[in-house]
């Protein structure tokens, strides 16, 4: 199967906001509604082998854990805390044994019937999804280091919420066509962890986008492959929808 590319029409600086902000809207706009375990009855907590933790399905911090536990919601209600178990069971690894010990000294301050403790042995949390990958943008958490280019697909996703999905190109632009974009320099807008392979990302201004479609629009020369010809039409045709939309462009290559 070939390569594409994908090209995005989104505000960088809506982005790059919202990168590690925690923004309760976003966090809740990726959580499949699989995901949401709601429970008025319990408070239910899940904590995972890097210290992450989950409220009821969605992502928060150690001071919205905390936080929450005093609502008085919860007077008089149960709270389960579950612990993902690593290679070694039933033993807390030194990040959940520190989320696991505010637990304990906040539960002395609450209004909360009783305090559970229970291990999750599933499995189902192994591979990073792309809507993880981007809830951890979101929260500013890199949990699965050896899966980093996932976090370029969770970067995509962001990218599809918050923008316009403009098209695709056939190939990677270098090759398709053979033109010096500035989209064929890999450049992430946003900090992401090192990684080798797919997908490659990349990024211009609207200006740059702009300038770029005047530049290529008068290019007289004439590919003898009518594929380039074509692919050429439909990157300038991209550059120009975001160029009216007045966005910036990110793309990705895989």
């Amino acid at each position: 199967m070939g390569l594409t590319t994908s090209l995005f029409a989104v505000d960088l600086t809506e982005l790059k906001n919202c990168v590690g902000s925690k923004d309760p809207k976003v966090i809740e706009s990726l959580v499949p509604k699989s995901k949401r375990k709601a429970n008025p009855s319990k408070l239910v907590v899940k904590i995972d082998l890097a210290g992450n933790i989950a409220i009821g399905g969605i992502p928060a911090d150690e001071k919205e854990l905390l936080a929450e536990m005093v609502r008085p919601r919860w007077y008089n209600k149960e709270m389960v805390v579950i612990n993902s178990s690593g290679k070694k069971l039933n033993h807390w690894t030194p990040q959940q044994l520190r989320v696991n010990r505010l637990i304990e000294v906040q539960y002395g301050t609450t209004k909360l019937s009783c305090l559970d403790w229970s291990w999750d042995w599933s499995e189902e949390n192994d591979e990073l999804s792309d809507e993880q990958a981007a809830l951890e943008l979101v929260m500013a958490r890199f949990s699965k280091k050896d899966e980093c280019n996932e976090y370029g697909y969770g970067l995509q996703l962001l990218c599809k919420k918050m923008g316009k999905r403009l098209g695709s190109i056939d190939g990677e632009l270098s090759e398709s066509v053979q033109w010096k974009t500035k989209l064929s320099k890999e450049r992430s807008p946003v900090k992401l962890p090192a990684y080798d392979g797919f997908p490659s990302v990349s990024f211009m201004t609207v200006n740059e986008a702009r300038a770029e479609w005047e530049k290529f629009s008068q290019d007289k020369s004439d590919p003898s492959e009518k594929w380039v010809k074509a692919q050429r039409a439909r990157f300038l045709k991209l550059l120009q929808a975001a160029a009216k939309a007045e966005k910036d462009v990110v793309a990705f290559c895989y």
